[in-house]
Protein backbone atom coordinates (compact mmCIF):
# COMPACT_ATOMS: atom_id res chain seq x y z
CA UNK A 1 0.00 0.00 0.00
CA UNK A 2 2.94 1.96 0.74
CA UNK A 3 4.17 1.93 -2.67
CA UNK A 4 1.22 2.74 -4.37
CA UNK A 5 1.14 6.07 -2.43
CA UNK A 6 4.45 6.81 -3.52
CA UNK A 7 4.17 5.86 -6.82
CA UNK A 8 1.01 8.26 -6.51
CA UNK A 9 2.65 11.28 -5.40
CA UNK A 10 5.35 10.90 -8.14
CA UNK A 11 2.29 10.89 -10.74
CA UNK A 12 0.81 13.78 -8.99
CA UNK A 13 4.08 15.70 -9.25
CA UNK A 14 5.19 14.79 -13.10
CA UNK A 15 1.22 16.22 -13.56
CA UNK A 16 1.51 19.80 -11.87
CA UNK A 17 4.99 20.11 -13.54
CA UNK A 18 3.36 19.49 -16.94
CA UNK A 19 0.28 21.75 -15.69
CA UNK A 20 3.40 24.38 -14.47
CA UNK A 21 5.69 24.41 -18.26
CA UNK A 22 2.47 24.65 -19.86
CA UNK A 23 1.53 28.02 -17.99
CA UNK A 24 4.71 29.12 -18.11
CA UNK A 25 4.49 28.79 -21.88
CA UNK A 26 1.37 30.55 -22.05
CA UNK A 27 3.01 33.18 -19.64
CA UNK A 28 6.04 34.15 -21.38
CA UNK A 29 4.88 33.31 -25.39
CA UNK A 30 1.36 34.28 -24.68
CA UNK A 31 0.18 36.57 -27.70
CA UNK A 32 -1.61 39.06 -25.78
CA UNK A 33 -1.78 41.14 -22.27
CA UNK A 34 -4.88 38.81 -21.18
CA UNK A 35 -2.97 35.67 -22.16
CA UNK A 36 -0.23 35.94 -20.42
CA UNK A 37 -2.17 37.10 -17.23
CA UNK A 38 -4.10 33.67 -17.23
CA UNK A 39 -0.54 32.29 -17.68
CA UNK A 40 0.50 33.62 -14.85
CA UNK A 41 -2.40 33.04 -12.33
CA UNK A 42 -2.45 29.70 -13.57
CA UNK A 43 1.33 29.30 -12.68
CA UNK A 44 0.59 30.65 -9.08
CA UNK A 45 -2.06 27.74 -8.75
CA UNK A 46 -0.26 24.98 -9.84
CA UNK A 47 2.76 26.75 -7.30
CA UNK A 48 0.05 26.36 -4.78
CA UNK A 49 -0.96 22.74 -5.62
CA UNK A 50 2.58 22.29 -4.75
CA UNK A 51 2.55 23.40 -2.01
CA UNK A 52 -0.42 21.22 -0.93
CA UNK A 53 0.78 17.75 -2.13
CA UNK A 54 4.01 19.13 -0.60
CA UNK A 55 2.30 19.51 2.99
CA UNK A 56 0.86 15.84 2.62
CA UNK A 57 3.99 14.38 1.43
CA UNK A 58 6.21 15.31 4.10
CA UNK A 59 3.38 15.81 6.76
CA UNK A 60 3.72 19.31 7.42
CA UNK A 61 1.08 21.94 7.81
CA UNK A 62 2.94 24.95 7.15
CA UNK A 63 2.94 24.10 3.63
CA UNK A 64 -1.00 24.42 4.16
CA UNK A 65 -0.42 28.04 5.48
CA UNK A 66 2.00 29.01 2.62
CA UNK A 67 -0.40 27.30 0.24
CA UNK A 68 -3.34 29.55 1.21
CA UNK A 69 -1.06 32.43 1.32
CA UNK A 70 -0.23 32.28 -2.10
CA UNK A 71 -3.68 31.59 -3.31
CA UNK A 72 -4.93 34.65 -1.87
CA UNK A 73 -1.85 37.31 -3.21
CA UNK A 74 -2.53 34.88 -6.40
CA UNK A 75 -6.63 36.31 -6.15
CA UNK A 76 -5.47 40.14 -5.70
CA UNK A 77 -2.93 40.04 -8.20
CA UNK A 78 -4.82 39.13 -10.79
CA UNK A 79 -7.74 41.33 -10.09
CA UNK A 80 -5.38 43.96 -9.69
CA UNK A 81 -4.14 42.46 -13.47
CA UNK A 82 -7.63 42.15 -14.77
CA UNK A 83 -8.79 45.91 -13.92
CA UNK A 84 -5.17 47.35 -15.29
CA UNK A 85 -6.00 45.57 -18.69
CA UNK A 86 -10.00 47.06 -18.52
CA UNK A 87 -8.55 50.44 -18.11
CA UNK A 88 -5.35 50.21 -20.61
CA UNK A 89 -7.71 50.88 -23.81
CA UNK A 90 -10.64 52.92 -21.79
CA UNK A 91 -8.46 55.79 -20.22
CA UNK A 92 -10.02 55.80 -17.01
CA UNK A 93 -12.79 54.02 -15.64
CA UNK A 94 -15.94 53.66 -17.96
CA UNK A 95 -18.86 55.72 -15.75
CA UNK A 96 -21.49 54.75 -17.81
Amino acid sequence: MKDFIQVCFQISFLCLTIALALSSYRAFIGPRLPNRVLGLNLMSTVFACFAVLLAVFRRHSIYIDLSVTVAVIEFLATVAFARYIKYQNLGGPNVS
